[in-house]
């Protein structure tokens, strides 16, 4: 195992080296251990995590770092690197960011809503349809200023809508900032290739050049779909060896976001796409 090896799996399974030690030994020996049955995919310890919130000190994660640290030194092994976002990178997804984040709260806000006219027993016309046009936002204004509501529900309508009409100026804002981001010289090439593709906008061109920062840090696409968390999850044991499940949900949701909204409107968009659905 090598020098430093055993503190090395000690510390990634959670297991006592003294146990370690003799498990190697057992190994080496080659003998059977008497009334020891070892079952396909039994007998593991899930990698140790460090999730005891409860019992959580900067003392504890300080030993806990040095531990790995320690376990890596002396296996002769490189400490595993992290990327971290150049200055311009960070501050170009604070705009796409925001823009991300207004996006949620209009839903959010649209949502209240429509929650609060089914909670006072108010029932849009059928003419008006289901989604948000300008009847149905003069509606909603009717309503905030007539007596169909009581006091206290009027009041919130009205309050809702401000907060909605706020996030769609503030949506406006972030899309021109983010019209004029694209035409900039760092991204203006890497834009107009992505939007060239069926689905893909500014917006979505910019949020995944935003979170994925250098691609040429990537190897090949594995690599770049692990890092989008859109790699599956393995559930391998024993014989059992593929077995794969949901996707790992690793890095920023946002990307996956907008990814999915992509492909939908590329399928909806391409007639050949629709046939392979």
């Amino acid at each position: 195992m090598g020098y430093g090896g055993v503190s090395v799996l000690a510390t990634i399974t959670g297991l006592a080296r003294s146990t370690i030690r003799r498990g190697q030994l057992e190994l080496a020996s080659g003998a059977l251990i008497p009334g020891r049955i070892r079952c396909v995919g039994g007998g593991r310890k899930k990698a140790q995590c460090h999730k005891q919130k409860s019992n959580k000190t900067d003392a504890k994660d300080a030993e806990h770092i040095l531990e790995i640290v320690r376990a890596y030194k002396l296996a002769g092994n490189t400490l595993p690197e992290v990327n971290v976002p150049c200055v311009q990178q960070r501050d170009d997804q604070e705009i796409v960011r925001t823009r991300h984040d207004m996006s949620s709260k209009q839903t959010r806000f649209k949502a209240q809503i429509k929650t609060l006219l089914k909670r006072n027993g108010v029932t849009a016309p059928a003419e008006l349809g289901a989604g948000w046009t300008k009847k149905w936002r003069a509606f909603l204004d009717r309503l905030s200023s007539g007596k169909e509501l009581r006091l206290g529900a009027r009041l919130a309508l009205k309050l809702l809508l401000m907060q909605l009409d706020n996030a769609i100026e503030v949506i406006a804002a972030c899309d021109e900032a983010i019209s004029k981001l694209g035409r900039t010289q760092r991204h203006q090439k890497q834009v107009k290739a992505l939007t060239a593709m069926a689905g893909v906008g500014v917006f979505t061109a910019l949020t995944f050049l935003t979170e994925m920062g250098d691609l040429k840090r990537f190897k090949n696409r594995r690599q770049v779909g692990s890092y989008a968390g859109l790699a599956p999850t393995s559930h391998e044991s024993g014989n059992i060896t593929d077995r794969k499940g949901h996707i790992t949900r690793q890095g920023p949701s946002r990307l996956r976001r907008v990814l999915c909204q992509a492909v939908w409107a590329r399928v909806r968009s391409d007639p050949n796409e629709r046939a392979c659905r």
